[in-house]
């Protein structure tokens, strides 16, 4: 009798690893799980089973826990199970195929339905900035401070050379310094506000320029204006870049998104009013234009999104080999022609970054091999051998998941 007991029940913990593949797919283990119960004693009078064999009605419920642990829904496995053990168990803690599937259905039940994924270091907004985006904010700070020497150096018309070329160096090295020493007191920057300035500065100083280019033609700006103009908008570019970049916690691929968005924005503004033919005036305007749709864009997109820094680096590449390709076929096509619209050759050259872009975007997305490989690596052969007390002795048993 104890032997068919063995037997059956090796046999039916052996069916119920079968299911482990299949739960690993319908629920994710919490850290903590329940304890599970203690094995049982040689004096156990759990072995002292009269009869091993389930009767009609319990296969009956197995089959049907079976059924609801493989979907995913042990609490109405756990019902179904416990309708069939209530006063039924009178030697204590069975070990019958019953009893069996529903402590297993029980501590799946008490897992979480949604557990809390752990949160990725990319995801972290507390994290500090990486040694990349240390370059790019470093390089920042310098700009900045060239910037700010070349446009002293125009205020105050300073015509000694040797004078001109020190004041934005020393000022350079002064705002590389600064950065230094506040990360040095205050700790590094935090993860993604650095990109995030980065692009602003870039932003800004583009739309400077514009605006610059647009006051000399139109307002009649002197110099002193125009250099104002294109410094105040660096400036103004790379803190609101910074602030935006920190009440959004936003990552440092998700910044450098929205500068690409806004400085390939400029430049499609610019081609569009080739499109249309505007008035020489009016390019700078659709310039800026193009500017703040594609930075809005790109913002308004970034969460839905979420690229990664390939991503925006293979989007930056392919617009610009876009672009290259479209100014190609319009001189082929439109070298020997007498027609003086350019709306031909811009719509060629914005056809071609669109399609340069949207390429480089989808040839930069994460690859995908090494998932794949750690998902191969889960369905290898494997060997999980377990030790099981019994009556004047035990049994070793070995279970093979992988392959059921």
């Amino acid at each position: 009798m104890r032997a068919s007991f063995r037997v059956s029940a090796v046999a039916g913990v052996s069916s119920l690893l079968s299911l482990l593949p299949a739960l690993a797919w319908a629920q994710q283990a919490p850290a903590e799980l329940p304890p599970p119960p203690p094995p049982p004693s040689v004096e156990s009078p759990a072995l002292q089973c009269p009869s091993c064999e389930p009767g009609a009605d319990d296969r009956r419920a197995i089959d049907e826990a079976v059924d609801l642990i493989a979907r995913g829904r042990a609490a109405e496995a756990q019902r179904v199970l416990q309708s069939r053990l209530t006063g039924q168990s009178p030697w204590g803690q069975s070990y019958t195929s019953v009893a069996v599937l529903d402590r297993l259905a029980t501590r799946l039940a008490a897992r979480p339905t949604t557990p809390e994924a752990p949160a990725s270091p990319d995801e972290d907004p507390n994290q500090a900035r990486g040694s990349l985006e240390a370059v790019g904010l470093y390089a920042s700070a310098i700009s900045l401070g060239l910037g700010t020497g070349a446009w002293l150096d125009v205020m105050f018309e300073i015509d000694d050379v040797r004078a001109a070329v020190s004041l934005p160096l020393v000022l350079g090295a002064a705002g590389a310094g600064a950065l230094y020493l506040a990360e040095r007191n205050g700790g590094p920057i935090r993860r993604g506000r650095g990109t995030a300035a980065g692009s602003g500065l870039t932003l800004g100083l583009v739309g400077g320029v514009l605006l610059g280019i647009y006051g000399a033609d139109e307002l009649r700006w002197n110099e002193k204006g125009v250099a104002t103009t294109v410094w105040a908008g660096a400036v103004l570019g790379a803190g609101l870049g910074y602030t935006l970049g920190a009440l959004a916690e936003s990552r440092p691929a998700s910044a450098s998104f929205v500068g690409s968005g806004g400085l390939w924005g400029a430049v499609f503004g610019l081609t569009a009013a080739g499109l249309v033919n505007a008035d020489g005036n009016d390019v700078p305007i659709a310039g800026m234009v193009g500017e703040l749709v594609g930075a809005g864009a790109a913002a308004a997109l970034a969460n839905t999104l979420h690229p990664s820094e390939a991503q925006v680096r293979w989007m930056d590449l392919g617009v610009f080999s876009g672009g290259l390709v479209g100014v190609g076929l319009s001189v082929l096509l439109f070298a020997d022609s007498s027609v003086d619209s350019l709306t031909g050759p811009a719509l060629i050259v914005e056809a071609g970054m669109i399609g340069g872009g949207l390429l480089g975007y989808v040839l930069g997305r994460p690859d995908s091999r090494s998932a794949r490989s750690s998902t191969a690596a889960l369905d290898r052969f494997a060997v999980q051998p377990s030790l099981a007390p019994t009556a004047g002795g035990a049994q070793v048993l070995l279970s093979l998941p992988n392959l059921l």
